[in-house]
């Protein structure tokens, strides 16, 4: 999904068996509910990824009027 990777945690045949699964690895998790052709419930999820935080290779200073 989206270029990423989800791994499958669980199938269930009751859907708020798999939501419930689904909250529980919300916080530490990307999670993703899919209901496949034979009617169960899959919960797939993948590791959350940190945030990147870019940092600038040099600073330059607009303000100060040289070139």
């Amino acid at each position: 999904m989206g270029g990423r990777v989800y791994k499958l945690a669980e199938a269930f045949e009751e859907m708020l068996d798999a939501v419930d699964l689904a909250r529980k690895l919300k916080d530490s998790k990307y999670v993703f509910l899919h209901r496949a052709e034979n009617g169960l419930w899959a919960v797939y999820w993948r590791k959350k990824e940190k945030e990147i935080e870019c940092q600038p290779e040099y600073e330059h200073n607009l303000s100060s009027g040289t070139h």
